[in-house]
């Protein structure tokens, strides 16, 4: 199979490849946003990840063999093709929130919306715009839980 490994008989080696893991992957289509959000966790020590996409993050994080293990996830619910509430769906019925907090990130702050996120399984919901200290500490709180 390679990668330097040994499996048992039967194994299926696409199944069994191993995940890589970080502290804090940003799901987040503003470039601008996104590149201070990665500046302010980086220089905080966080290894991290970027996805500009919901379905390129949904996939990573929510597909078949999810490729990708986060311990927190900052989420925007405003995405180009799968939206922050689908991704979130999609994490929660693979079994994927287990062990990994996400902090939903929206403009607009409507109940309903902050109520479905909580309900899936979110940690955290903040608007946008935020302070980053503010968002910092909920990151810390959330890498803690």
């Amino acid at each position: 199979a390679g990668l330097d490994r040994v499996l048992p008989t039967g194994s299926d080696p696409s199944r069994d490849r191993p995940t890589e893991s970080v502290d804090v992957v940003i799901v987040e289509d503003d470039e601008t946003l996104a590149g201070l959000l990665l500046n302010g966790l980086q220089t905080r020590g966080c290894r991290t990840q970027w996805f500009r996409d919901g379905h390129t993050a949904a996939d990573a994080l929510a597909g078949p063999g999810n490729s990708l293990q986060a311990r927190v996830v900052l989420l925007d619910v405003d995405l180009p093709g799968l939206d922050g509430i689908s991704v979130l769906r999609r994490m929660a019925r693979s079994d994927a929130l287990d062990g990994t907090r996400v902090i939903m990130l929206t403009v607009h702050s409507r109940e309903a919306e902050i109520l479905t996120a909580l309900e899936l399984g979110a940690f955290d919901h903040v608007a946008k715009p935020f302070s980053l200290p503010v968002l910092m500490q909920a990151v810390r709180r959330a890498l803690r839980a």
